[in-house]
């Protein structure tokens, strides 16, 4: 079992960093050099992929030693090596790591591969997973490692993006609504991922349906990793908002019909969603018509399809 530890660890605190001072190390940027010629690319990028592979262990091995302190840990994986830009050996190399997620026995090292200067350039991207292991030959078996302490701020994030999300939806309804547009639904947020500490997002809203008084918009959220190699659909949220005048009356919106085949059936869907809660309306109530009433008297607001 992990042993209880009064101060959990963030992925940011995990941080390491390491230079290779190619600019003022002359041996050492002969060793890095394939031939001796100015060309472009001219790393062995086999020598700093072992650079790398160690300075990943160094991190995941810092870490599982917070559990077990006779602990070692070995490369599993190397998930992915992306390489961005090609290298230049008479620059100084840094190398930025760090945690990214832990599991059982098992760490995600994700390491950013750079060449700072006036003109700083991203060379490469890597990921590696690392195994925590104790005993020797038949008696080694992987140990359990503290878990890391992103919850908190994945949490922070799942408001955040839920606030920023509405907010958008907003600014989209406000196109179709002349006069107002009022939240009467949140029809769905979808969580489909965890957003990590240092992703970026990317919000795109569209219309996907329009009753004769409502707006229903969806936003979805994507997520770019801080190295830009991932990207994710991590959200998608669906509100529905109805036109009001300045005394709470629903109003008419323009009509927005779908052209494509992808619109056609976010329509859809939105469509019978709608038909299904007129459905549940009418059978639990006989009383009146919405439009006989102000907006803020409706019991539960439901927009008209």
């Amino acid at each position: 079992m992990v042993r209880p530890i009064d101060n959990m660890v963030r992925p940011i605190d995990t941080s390491l960093e390491q230079r290779l001072p190619l600019s003022t190390d002359v041996a050492l940027q002969r060793r890095f050099m394939v031939v001796k010629e100015p060309l472009p690319g001219n790393v062995r990028y086999g020598l700093l992929l072992e650079v790398v592979d160690k300075l990943a262990e160094e991190v995941a091995l810092r870490h599982a030693r917070r559990t077990d302190p006779q602990a070692y840990v070995v490369t599993a994986a190397i998930e992915k090596v992306a390489l961005r830009t090609p290298g230049d050996v008479n620059r100084d190399i840094e190398l930025k790591a760090r945690l990214n997620w832990v599991g059982k026995s098992s760490m995600e090292v994700g390491i950013r591969v750079e060449q700072p200067g006036s003109a700083p350039t991203h060379m490469a991207s890597c990921y590696f997973t690392m195994v925590a292991r104790v005993g020797e030959g038949d008696e080694a078996r992987s140990v359990a490692v503290e878990p890391l302490e992103y919850l908190e701020a994945i949490d922070a994030s799942r408001r955040d993006k839920a606030r920023r999300a509405y907010e958008l939806a907003t600014i989209r309804a406000e196109e179709l609504a002349p006069n107002r547009p009022v939240i009467v639904r949140v029809n769905r947020i979808n969580f489909l991922q965890p957003v990590r500490i240092g992703d970026k997002l990317r919000l795109v809203s569209r219309v996907v349906y329009t009753g004769r008084t409502s707006v229903t918009v969806q936003v979805t959220i994507e997520r770019i990793s801080w190295d830009r190699v991932t990207r994710a659909l991590c959200n998608t949220c669906v509100f529905t908002f109805v036109n009001v005048d300045e005394r709470m009356r629903a109003q008419p919106v323009e009509t927005v019909y779908p052209t494509t085949y992808a619109e056609d059936a976010r329509y859809l869907e939105v469509y019978r969603w709608h038909q299904r809660l007129k459905a549940r309306r009418a059978a639990g109530q006989g009383h009146g018509t919405r439009r006989e009433r102000p907006y803020a008297q409706w019991p539960t607001p439901m927009p008209e399809p």
